[in-house]
């Protein structure tokens, strides 16, 4: 587990990838957000990334009720198995299967290919798991385990697994989890971090060779490749100058005025410049489509201060007349792509969404989420308010707290900046130590 299994556990990717040995990793969240961040990690490291999450399993996902659920690890061992896991990952939040939480029913594994390993969790039903899966199914064995993991095994004919049930990446990060998982937490005697192989057989004495030879067994049969986003382009038999002019008609402009033609030939050079003209042709034609079936905003965000966005008919306000800047949306000095943020009517939406896989192909259109992180000011709020330290203790730390950009180098350190040089950073810190 990472820091992507959302108020469960603690784990920076980098502690993560530093605590753990060998030549390769698998990650297993309670969802699959941290993939991609998790991948780059692992290159950079010289690790290889194997791809997994963590679901809870019960006996019977739609009773409606409370039941035992045991969190079972699905790796993917290529490209096939990755979207099996995602599928399955989907499956367990859809509204017959969530019940408090996402799960998935033991009666679930026996859909399952051999394109992806299972393992059992710590806690099986084991008269329910799959005799028929043997090759790909591993019995878990971590901290957590009983010798009952390994009469099973010796029984049924399964192979053992050697795993860490972690929670936070080393020894010394068990109070940084304490404090960001809050009521969260788990309490236990038996080891929470991430084990080597002499932690693991130190604690249980009876784990057999097997048990780590086949994590070997699993790195070397998973090869995954995450997959990239693939660019679209636009069939258009105008240029975006064409385009603007037509919708200057209906909008009652006059392009030969010189602030609004000086105005659109400086967005259209920029747009150009930067290999945009796609981005604006594919926006425009989502928009003039959603606007024949819905409701659609006005404008949103930076993309309101586009002469060019105004004429295509992606926005309805008219910048020159607002004084709004272009340059808080597409700029020279900005390297990230333009961002136009659009409101539809919220029971028609998916209307849009399949008219863009109808157009594109459906392996071409995908929804995003936002991990939102933890930022200086809410680092200070959420820590002092874990620690029981009064808000107003604190607020005149907020308010000082030193900012800088992303692209700063030090821009991870600005926290333990304000502690070190300013006095009320000192002051906090001298009353209130932890």
């Amino acid at each position: 587990r990472t820091e992507y299994s959302f108020r469960k556990a603690y784990g920076p990717l980098s502690k993560v990838i530093e605590a753990c040995e060998g030549d390769a990793i698998g990650i297993a969240d309670s969802g699959t957000w941290g993939h991609v961040a998790f991948n780059s990690a692992c290159r950079e490291a010289g690790k290889k990334p194997l791809f997994g999450v963590e679901i809870p399993v019960v006996g019977d996902p739609l009773a409606r009720e409370k039941q035992p659920a045991n969190g079972m690890c699905f790796i993917a061992k290529n490209n096939t198995g990755l979207k099996e896991i995602y599928e399955l990952a989907t499956r367990s939040t859809q509204k017959e299967n969530f019940y408090y939480f996402n799960r998935l029913g033991y009666s679930d594994l026996f859909d399952i290919s051999d394109n992806v390993i299972i393992t059992s969790g710590t806690h099986p039903e084991w008269g329910m798991l799959p005799l028929a899966k043997k090759d790909d199914l591993y019995i878990e064995m971590n901290p957590m385990s009983t010798r009952k993991a390994l009469d099973f095994c010796d029984s049924k004919g399964f192979k053992p697994l050697a795993t860490s049930d972690n929670f936070f990446p080393s020894v010394k990060d068990k109070k940084a989890y304490e404090v960001l998982v809050g009521r969260n937490r788990t309490d236990r005697t038996k080891p929470m971090h991430i084990l080597n192989e002499w932690d693991l057989r130190s604690c249980l004495n009876w784990i057999p060779d097997d048990a780590f030879s086949n994590t070997y067994e699993i790195a070397s049969q998973c090869e995954v490749d995450l997959p990239v986003a693939q660019m679209i382009s636009f069939e258009q038999t105008k240029s975006l100058l064409q385009l603007c002019q037509e919708g200057a008609v209906p909008r009652r402009v006059d392009l030969n005025d010189p602030e609004y033609k000086a105005r659109l030939e400086r967005e259209l050079d920029m747009i150009s410049s930067k290999e945009f003209e796609d981005y604006f042709f594919v926006i425009a034609d989502m928009i003039n489509y959603a606007k024949q079936h819905m409701l659609v905003g006005p404008a949103r965000g930076s993309s309101a201060g586009s002469l060019v966005c105004w004429l295509l008919g992606i926005t309805d306000i008219d910048p020159i007349k607002h004084d709004l800047l272009f340059e808080r949306f597409i700029d020279i000095t900005r390297e990230d792509l333009p961002d136009i943020d659009i409101d539809f009517q919220d029971d028609r939406r998916e209307m849009v969404i399949q008219y863009l896989r109808d157009k594109y192909g459906k392996e071409k259109v995908a929804h995003l989420g936002t991990v939102s992180r933890y930022k200086a000011k809410s680092t200070i709020a959420e820590v002092s308010k874990e620690l029981g330290i009064p808000a107003w203790e604190v607020n005149d730390l907020k308010g000082a707290i030193i900012e800088r950009s992303s692209g700063d180098s030090r821009s991870a350190f600005c926290i333990l900046d304000t502690f070190n040089e300013l006095d009320v950073g000192r002051k906090v810190l001298e009353k209130y130590p932890q």
